[in-house]
């Protein structure tokens, strides 16, 4: 055998030990890698995030149930697991009830619902939401096993649904009812008659706004509308309650109270109403009495002599405005001060809140910076966070007021 040949023997050897050794290498990194990416997987295989509506096409304040269901093997042990929502941008948000887990076919199944309702038309996607999951991790080092959490994220399908506009100069949706009651019928004369009007029904009662009742024969009073709100399954049950007080030295009639909105069942439009109620005030003159009044101090006017009576009101006239300056200059104005802070904190909506920050614009940039934000939300149908703890807390921060700058009643 030739010295060549042998040399060329063993420089084939060397490479097959060489090609074994890197073969060797490649199968250990692709059973170890082959096995962790296995193992996410079956983790995968073992968990599910999805997101459901029961409707895809609704109209402008109609509401839409969102169900979020997570589940998981009953074999996947789960450290923690944090719920990121979507930001439902265009639509009105309530959480529903929290609804019990359960473990059905292996699996524990945790459940999540909202009720959301749109407030522009249009195709709007819903982004899918966001599921945090810690999965916990042991590590054996010597006679000592150590647990750390893994982090991974899942997250939901998306959604697409159709929002049609309401007719013209509609803005609510839904089922509701009216009724107004009174405390009585018969009083005497500046005596408080007491009315309590409820709407109550099926749909978005934010969106009815506060009542104003005006009334030639009687002065009106009312206080700020109560709303509540129950789920109820797939739909959100509303009651609207507001409070008047009548006060007049005359009979007076209470006049229908109307509500016009898109009906959920016949899908028309449909209005409602409260009935006539008459008010009887004991001791008031009839309307015959009072134009006989009128008629008699008219005539008693022109009997008088009118440069004694012109005299009379000339001279009244500067007294008075001698007197006023006089006082004004005496006294200040009685000042009464509403304490902004504990008004925001009391502040039922976004429409109150606006309300009360209003009187400050212009005053503070943060100020005008949240009042912006809230009408964007408005009118906009934008979703910024506003936090009325965090602005109730840093109110005087944002605000200087000087004494000539307090709110007067």
């Amino acid at each position: 055998m030739s010295k060549r040949y042998k040399e060329l023997k063993m420089k084939i050897h060397g490479n097959k030990n060489r090609v074994s050794f890197y073969f060797k290498i490649t199968i250990i990194f692709l059973l170890f890698f082959g096995n962790i990416f296995a193992k996410e997987k079956k983790e995968d295989a073992d968990l599910d995030f999805k997101m459901n509506a029961n409707k895809q096409e609704a109209f402008v304040g109609e509401s839409i149930l969102i169900t979020f269901i997570f589940k998981h093997k009953l074999s996947l042990k789960i450290a923690e697991a944090d719920f990121a929502p979507p930001t439902f941008a265009k639509f009105w948000i309530k959480p529903g009830k929290n609804v019990p887990n359960i473990i059905k076919e292996g699996y524990n199944i945790y459940t999540l619902n909202y009720l959301i309702t749109p407030q522009v038309a249009g195709d709007i996607e819903i982004q899918p939401a966001r599921m945090d999951i810690g999965l916990p991790k042991y590590k054996q080092k010597n006679t000592l096993r150590f647990e750390r959490v893994k982090y991974k994220s899942l997250f939901s399908n998306p959604l697409k649904i159709k929002v049609k506009s309401l007719p013209e100069n509609i803005t609510l949706f839904g089922d509701y009812n009216i009724s107004a009651l009174i405390d009585k019928r018969e009083i005497r004369a500046n005596e408080p008659v007491n009315l309590t009007l409820k709407i109550e029904g099926i749909g978005n009662i934010d969106e009815i706004e506060d009542f104003v009742i005006k009334n030639e024969n009687a002065e009106v009073f009312s206080d700020t509308p109560k709303r509540k709100n129950a789920f109820e399954t797939d739909r959100n049950f509303s009651v609207m309650t507001q409070k008047f007080a009548f006060v007049s030295d005359r009979n007076f009639t209470i006049e229908p109270i109307f509500l016009k909105f898109f009906d959920s069942k016949t899908k028309k439009i449909k209005t409602i109403s409260t009935k006539k109620i008459h008010i009887t005030v004991k001791g008031s003159s009839s309307k015959k009495n009072a134009l006989l009044y009128k008629e008699n101090k008219r005539e008693f006017y022109k009997e008088r002599n009118f440069a004694f009576l012109a005299l009379i009101s000339i001279g009244s006239f500067f007294l008075g405005v001698a007197i006023t300056l006089f006082w004004t200059k005496r006294k200040k104005r009685k000042k009464i001060f509403i304490d902004p802070q504990i008004e925001i904190k009391k502040s039922k909506n976004l429409k109150s809140l606006l309300q009360i920050l209003l009187p400050y614009s212009g005053k503070s940039k943060e100020i005008d910076k949240i009042i912006k934000k809230i009408e964007e939300n408005l009118y906009e149908a934008k979703n910024h966070k506003i936090d009325k703890k965090l602005l109730a807390k840093n109110f005087k921060k944002f605000v200087t007021m000087k004494e000539k700058e307090d709110i007067l009643l």
